[in-house]
């Protein structure tokens, strides 16, 4: 950012493009407290990479939502006041952030889209976003989408503002995901479906609330465990819960605070499983 090493993410991507494995090397964006406005997506791929070496977009010490100062206090939901975010007002950027380059990793980012035709997270292979808030608003494609195998996703929001959206996210091809919410803001035309599955899936998901949606998601291949919603038939592991501010889905506000009371039928609710390592 403004005064860092690299000006833009670019041409950070540019720079770490090597081969992370021989070099022993874990190469990290460190974004600092500010606002980066993309045009064009910004695309991770083409370095060597396993699991113990390889690229993450993250933030500067303190530059995050997930530690500032008033977390416990601040509003669940985008807002560059409370740490660095990447935003796109821009038509047909899809997405705004591609992993394509395995174990990759997505962390403590805010990252909004606000294009009808765009969308903001696409993750491969073996990588993974977690800790983050994503806000789309993009009619047809899923704020985030896990498109192939291993692709994770845990303790994140998405939140999908579009009117009579097809989707909130998407997934396909063994993606897993926990501790997740997948909202619609109440007030706003119900998604057609939560969690839309392509073709391959074998999805897991687990400690994972969906609201906002008509329906929760597709069964086929997919597992749901200790999940929540406000579809009135949900699949099997899935407990259906009124979308509201008090004893139902709980959160602080079903508009514009997505943290959950302690009298949500959410709170405490999960199970300890935790989601697989890339």
């Amino acid at each position: 950012g403004s005064g860092g090493t690299y000006s833009d993410l670019s041409t950070w991507e540019a720079a770490t493009d090597n081969d992370l494995v021989s070099t022993t090397t874990i190469e990290r964006a460190l974004l600092l407290n500010q606002t980066f406005t993309l045009t064009a997506g910004l695309v991770v791929s083409g370095a060597t990479t396993n699991s113990s070496y390889y690229r993450e977009i993250t933030t500067d010490a303190g530059a995050s939502f997930v530690d500032n100062a008033n977390v416990r206090t601040n509003a669940l939901t985008f807002n560059t006041a409370n740490g660095a975010a990447i935003t796109s007002t821009t038509a047909y950027v899809q997405p705004l952030v591609l992993l394509d380059e395995g174990y990759a990793r997505l962390t403590k980012l805010q990252i909004r889209t606000t294009a009808s035709t765009s969308y903001a997270v696409r993750i491969g292979a073996n990588t993974q976003v977690t800790q983050c808030i994503i806000d789309c608003n993009g009619v047809v494609y899923g704020g985030l989408e896990l498109t192939n195998s291993g692709a994770v996703a845990t303790n994140t929001l998405v939140i999908k503002r579009a009117a009579t959206a097809s989707r909130i996210a998407h997934f396909s091809f063994n993606a897993y995901a926990s501790n997740c919410t997948f909202v619609v803001p109440s007030g706003t035309a119900k998604a057609t479906v939560g969690l839309r599955r392509g073709y391959p899936a074998a999805a897991t998901f687990t400690n994972c609330a969906v609201f906002g949606a008509t329906d929760f998601g597709g069964t086929t291949n997919t597992t749901y465990a200790n999940c929540y919603g406000d579809d009135a038939s949900p699949p099997s592991g899935v407990t259906q819960v009124a979308f509201d501010a008090t004893t139902g889905s709980g959160f602080e506000s079903v508009t514009a605070d997505f943290r959950i009371k302690s009298t949500s039928a959410l709170a405490n609710a999960g199970t300890s499983t935790g989601a697989p390592s890339i």
